[in-house]
């Protein structure tokens, strides 16, 4: 005898689904600095979700993304690669956009900014967190919840040492 929680299932991977349009949103759009979090597109690639634990006790689905996407949300010293710095220059819309990397201006810039980032850091910017706490006033679990007890009713109650004797819990 196993227990189903189709609807709530459903209902959480949609959540997550959403959580994940709502976050590629958030690294397209132009802070006040006119900067956005994300020019080349990889970031917003790499998020997806996936169910990590599924048990009738937990349900377990993760969003997950590119790690740098952390360091963003919660900033961070690091030392980074001025080749990844200068992909990420020529894909900015600043003079050296669909440049090549390899030209020696731009070599120098990702020079200058790898530096820089070892030195000071990335800032914090927790635009994850704040989508969530943003979206969280939309998460209503409870009617997925409620059908899939009464879906499971009498699963439910002869695990809990009712005895059912070949009768069927019905709601009205």
């Amino acid at each position: 005898m196993s227990i189903k929680i189709k609807n709530t299932k459903a209902y959480m991977k949609n959540y997550a689904k959403r959580l994940i349009r709502l976050l590629k949103i958030e690294l397209d759009r132009e802070r006040q600095d006119r900067s956005k979090i994300t020019y080349t597109g990889a970031a917003k690639k790499s998020l997806k979700n996936m169910i990590t634990k599924e048990k009738l006790n937990a349900l377990n689905i993760d969003i997950v993304g590119n790690k740098y996407l952390m360091d963003i949300e919660k900033g961070r010293k690091k030392t980074v690669q001025v080749h990844d710095i200068a992909k990420w220059l020529v894909k900015k819309p600043i003079a050296y956009a669909n440049q090549s990397p390899e030209l020696p201006a731009v070599k120098k810039i990702a020079e200058t900014i790898a530096s820089k980032i070892k030195i000071k850091g990335v800032n914090k910017l927790p635009f994850i967190q704040q989508a969530i706490k943003q979206d969280m006033k939309n998460l209503k679990v409870i009617a997925p919840i409620v059908q899939d007890v009464e879906l499971n009713i009498n699963e439910i109650l002869i695990k809990a040492g009712f005895n059912m004797n070949d009768k069927t819990v019905k709601f009205v």
